[in-house]
């Protein structure tokens, strides 16, 4: 547990994890829901995660590969925000992303050496970047495949709460009211 410790500031750990949860609440909670509010649900997933991977692109390291994966990543935390309506499972993945980036992330110090992290070590520098990149695992070819497989997952793995999905009713019932338009519910006939 020392060597572990020790391997990495753990200091960055809380701060990443404060920063995921500020992302998490401002693209899925703030950004998408304006979005998806005006626009409809699959353009704000695309907006919001276009805009949370731009977000990205001053990041050192940045490239096609990350770009492309971050994206994804976007797509699937808005997602989770989508079907359940709740900012517990984006705020826990992005908690959960933002810890393993540091603790795999291959690190660029002052001195301009480049020090691979103890879990890329033993994998031949030829199919590395399967596995990560000058951005990290965020760059490598087996994170584009976990992040694929999560957006399958999630439909089937995810429920909305009951009283989210009484609360949300209600709030469409009172906007509609407020519009003086006849609230349709997909029971109705």
């Amino acid at each position: 547990m020392k060597f572990f410790l020790s391997y990495f500031d753990s200091e960055l750990i809380i701060p990443s994890i404060s920063f995921a949860i500020i992302k998490a609440i401002y693209f899925c909670g703030i950004f998408f829901r304006g979005v998806e509010h005006r626009f409809g649900k699959a353009i704000g997933l695309i907006l919001s995660s276009l805009f949370f991977a731009s977000a990205h692109l001053q990041n050192v390291g940045m490239n096609c590969p990350s770009f492309i994966n971050i994206l994804l990543l976007g797509i699937a935390l808005c997602t989770m925000f989508a079907l359940t309506r709740s900012f517990w499972m984006p705020i826990a993945f992005q908690g959960v992303w933002a810890s393993v980036v540091i603790i795999t992330n291959t690190v660029m110090y002052a001195d301009n050496k480049t020090y691979v992290p103890f879990v890329f070590k033993n994998i031949p520098e030829n199919i590395r970047w399967l596995f990560a990149g000058e951005y990290g695992f965020e760059q490598g070819l087996f994170t584009t495949l976990v992040l694929l497989l999560i957006l399958l997952a999630l439909p089937k793995i995810t429920k909305v709460s009951p009283y989210v999905a009484a609360a949300l009713f209600k709030q469409q019932y009172a906007e509609s009211e407020a519009r003086g338009i006849k609230f349709k519910h997909k029971l109705d006939s």
